[in-house]
């Protein structure tokens, strides 16, 4: 049993399960996920089910595609196969603004000229509809993030940690 704040895993049958038991979770089906760029093959017939409630993880050596099936089950690459998210294809009309993404060295993708709250406003331009500007959402972001005080501050100015919640905040965004 490892218990860290309100999240409880348990270790049973070989398997790590994390307790979601007050949480609503999605499961995230995958079946024969194919991919091949310029003759090379990038994913082979890639199968797996992820339910609700467990706690899943993807595991292999540098270039084996684990980080190649996580951009497609957030619709960020073509493929050939199905992934579907609680039952919708990843393919379908506003699923895609369901799906957050957050790729390792988020740091290099932010712009450091740019402050927080500029950072914030190009990511909705670029992702979200022209005409969408919920600055709830971002305060809520910031603050739950602990950005509030950095919002004007430039991304350049940030300590390594405060990028990484700029880039969990643009991707909360969504």
């Amino acid at each position: 049993l490892i218990s860290v704040g309100d999240v409880v895993i348990r270790y049973s049958g070989g398997w790590l399960r994390e307790d979601h038991s007050k949480a609503r979770g999605v499961t995230v089906s995958v079946r024969d996920l194919s991919d091949e760029r310029g003759g090379k093959v990038i994913l082979r017939e890639v199968s797996f089910t992820a339910r609700e409630g467990e706690f899943v993880g993807i595991l292999g050596p540098s270039g084996c595609g684990k980080s190649s099936v996580i951009q497609r089950i957030a619709g960020l690459a073509s493929f050939s196969g199905h992934i579907s998210i609680n039952g919708h294809s990843v393919g379908e009309d506003g699923l895609r603004r369901l799906i957050a993404y957050l790729p390792q060295n988020v740091e290099n993708a932010l712009h450091d000229g740019l402050t927080v709250r500029e950072e914030m406003d190009c990511n909705r331009r670029l992702f979200l509809a022209a005409n969408t500007d919920d600055d709830d959402i971002d305060s809520a972001c910031l603050k739950t993030l602990n950005l509030e005080a950095e919002v004007d501050n430039p991304i350049g100015k940030l300590s390594g940690g405060q990028k990484r919640r700029v880039a969990i905040a643009l991707a909360l965004q969504r």
